[in-house]
């Protein structure tokens, strides 16, 4: 199947989470994706192709979710800030902070208050490239979506629990 859209763009924005990004396979300057002979037929599943629905916590939820982690990444327990931030601030990702889908949309997570966490933009960047190759569907399992639960992370089986933020929120 050729495409001119990036896999990230058609995995995240189309909800084909079937297709596939062999490392090391470049087309030109970009990088290649698979469809499996296989998947033919999810492309034409209205439930497949159906965008996936996401919104922003309210600012409500906001302001709960950073009272709860105490304005910190949920995963490495770096002091986030909704200010704007120097653009020559030391450690500029860690200082960002996002809110996260714990279960990525994408992966049939909602947005609903409990699915929301606050999380550093690197840790959410980091999160979201382990995230794009899961094929487990059980992310409360995954440190990555639960950093209270576990300290592994599910589709590497790497334990991380030295990077952990173990405030109170976690023990």
């Amino acid at each position: 199947m050729e495409s001119t859209e990036p896999f990230s763009e058609l995995w995240n924005e189309e909800g084909f989470y079937f297709i596939t990004n062999p490392v090391g396979q470049r087309r030109g300057r970009s990088q290649m994706y698979v469809l499996r002979e296989e998947d033919h037929e999810k492309l034409f599943k209205i439930s497949v192709n159906k965008k996936a629905s996401r919104r922003q916590p309210s600012r409500e939820e906001k302001l709960k979710i950073c009272a709860l982690q105490a304005s910190r990444c949920n995963i490495c327990g770096s002091s986030v800030r909704s200010r704007r931030i120097s653009d020559r601030a030391f450690c500029k990702d860690r200082r960002r902070g996002v809110f996260d889908h714990r279960k990525p949309v994408e992966m049939g997570g909602n947005s609903e208050f409990e699915n929301y966490q606050l999380l550093c933009f690197y840790c959410n960047k980091s999160k979201w490239q382990i995230c794009n190759i899961c094929e487990s569907p059980n992310c409360e399992k995954c440190v990555l979506a639960y950093p209270e639960k576990s300290s592994i992370i599910v589709p590497t089986n790497e334990d991380i629990s030295d990077m952990l933020n173990r405030s109170p929120l976690h023990q």
